[in-house]
C-alpha cells in the first residue's frame, strides 16, 4: 500500500523479516529499512512487542533484548520510503 504524507512517497510494509527462531538467536533482517522507526510495530505470536524495551532497529537489522523461544512467530509492519 503506497501512502503520501508530508510530500514523502512511502510504502507500508508487512513482513516476517528473514533470521533463524530458535531461542537464542535475537538478531533478525527486515527486506527494507523503515522511514521512522518509531511507527514500527513489531508482534511475537501476535503479542504487540515494546519498542526499546523489548526491541531495536538499526538500518535492516531488528534486534530482540531477548531472543524470541523456538516455534514463536515474528511479524513486523513499517512504512518505508518508496
Amino acid at each position: 500500500m503506497k501512502v503520501t504524507a508530508r510530500g514523502l512517497n512511502l510504502v507500508f510494509e508487512q513482513e516476517t523479516p528473514s533470521g533463524t527462531v530458535d531461542g537464542t538467536n535475537a538478531t533478525f533482517t527486515l527486506t527494507a529499512e523503515p522511514h521512522d522507526t518509531k511507527q514500527a510495530m513489531v508482534y511475537l505470536n501476535g503479542g504487540i512487542q515494546r519498542r526499546t524495551s523489548d526491541w531495536s532497529i538499526s538500518g535492516t537489522t531488528l534486534t530482540f533484548v531477548q531472543a524470541p523461544a523456538l516455534g514463536q512467530t515474528v511479524y513486523v509492519t513499517y512504512y518505508r520510503r518508496n
